[in-house]
């Protein structure tokens, strides 16, 4: 992969523990993502969830293209907690927040963390995604019905994207402004 990052001085300095530019050349993955509130999925695909050239919302993970469901990362050991962080969006182990609508676990309702169909909820603050994960982030009551369905919608195009599956083409050029095609 040939990868030329942009980032300002502003915008490393804040994320000096995740990594450098030189590591954010080599590291690339990508994790398929979902999240469902009371039944409906966020859509992570406006505009003001994109990274572009002229606005980074971080220097090492972000949505591209207005495809708001395949998260880029270019460094080790960025949480899914921070990576919402830059879109606006707050979690903690008991709450998400979106565009101040704040889901509890309270009356039958809890927010889990499903990662490739396993449940991380304990890991809901710290959970550093790997590879092609599948991660869908729920809150509603705990139904397995409703969850496996939920799960079942989750993509399947980081593969495409980290270059695994091949047969499916070549994953189209990546315009966020800090990275490069595969």
């Amino acid at each position: 992969a040939f990868c030329t990052p942009i980032l300002s001085h502003e915008l490393s300095h804040l994320f000096e523990n995740i990594g450098t530019a030189d590591e954010s050349k080599a590291y690339h993955i990508h994790a398929d993502f979902l999240i469902v509130v009371d039944g409906q999925e966020i859509d992570l695909s406006p505009d003001n969830f994109m990274s572009v050239a002229e606005r980074i919302l971080h220097p090492h993970v972000h949505l591209h293209d207005n495809n708001g469901k395949v998260i880029h990362f270019h460094a080790p050991n960025v949480t899914l907690k921070e990576f919402l962080s830059s879109l606006h969006i707050e979690l903690t182990k008991d709450c998400l927040t979106i565009e101040e609508q704040t889901s509890c676990n309270t009356d039958g309702k809890e927010l889990s963390l499903y990662v490739t169909g396993e449940l991380k909820t304990d890991q809901l603050e710290s959970y550093v995604p790997s590879d092609e994960d599948k991660i869908l982030l729920f809150y509603g009551a705990p139904v397995a019905e409703v969850i496996n369905s939920n799960l079942e919608k989750i993509t399947d195009n980081a593969c495409f994207y980290s270059g695994t599956c091949l047969e499916r083409g070549v994953a189209p050029s990546e315009s966020c402004g800090l990275t490069c095609e595969l």
